[in-house]
């Protein structure tokens, strides 16, 4: 039957190397479909600077981080007041994006199928 372990093998001028968790994540979610379609339909939206690939794997890591939360509001990650263990979130997302970046990427989210 032979091996039956799943494997990836990621090579760096022919000498195998342990991927990156950003390169493991952009197997499932494409770089290129994001600069693409996702950041070019986006960027026509949004309120202010344009999105960079960056600045959206960090929207994108802040927006799966709160989704795994329960309780708290959006608008509380990006409050200003001290954290509060019986209000608010358990965190202050401010120091990786501002709450109005956020908002502004998120309510310019868009993206459009290709034909």
């Amino acid at each position: 039957m032979g091996n039956t372990q799943a494997s990836i093998r990621f090579l760096n001028d022919g000498v195998e190397v342990k991927p990156t968790r950003v390169q493991l994540f952009e197997m499932l979610f494409p770089k290129e479909f994001v600069q693409q379609t996702i950041l070019v339909e986006t960027n026509k939206e949004i309120v202010g600077e344009p999105v960079q690939y960056g600045e959206f794997l960090r929207w994108l890591g802040l927006w799966f981080l709160m989704a795994t939360l329960m309780g708290p509001r959006r608008r509380d990650f990006g409050s200003s007041a001290p954290v509060d263990e019986f209000e608010g979130s358990p965190f202050r997302l401010n120091r990786w994006m501002s709450r109005t970046r956020f908002e502004a990427i998120l309510s310019a989210m868009r993206y459009k199928a290709v034909e």
